[in-house]
């Protein structure tokens, strides 16, 4: 199993019921392909770097998952039919290897 961090990012006109579901749609998407939470942060309502569907800011989240490798492309179906979700990125993070004696 790989680990990945997940960003992604609500749309921010969205209620905070809305917001709310999009995150567990986006954790039962994971549970579903066999893939683990490992941690789950909103990071709140930010400026964007620039506009995207006319939207100039939006509620981000960073979720931390472990799952099968093709765990990825089912989250990214997910997101890219979600009407919530303007936009989203899963990157698996570089392991830190020990320096040996």
């Amino acid at each position: 199993m790989n680990k990945y961090e997940v960003v992604f990012i609500v749309r921010p006109d969205a209620s905070e019921e809305t917001i709310g579901q999009a995150a567990e749609k986006a954790q039962e998407q994971v549970t579903r392909n066999g893939g683990i939470i490992l941690g789950l942060e909103n990071w709140g309502k930010k400026k964007l770097a620039y506009e995207l569907q006319r939207f100039s800011e939006g509620t981000y989240f960073k979720m931390d998952i472990e799952g099968p490798g093709d765990i990825v492309d089912k989250l990214a179906r997910h997101f890219s039919l979600s009407e919530e979700v303007i936009r989203h990125q899963t990157i698996k993070p570089v392991e830190k290897k020990s320096a040996a004696p």
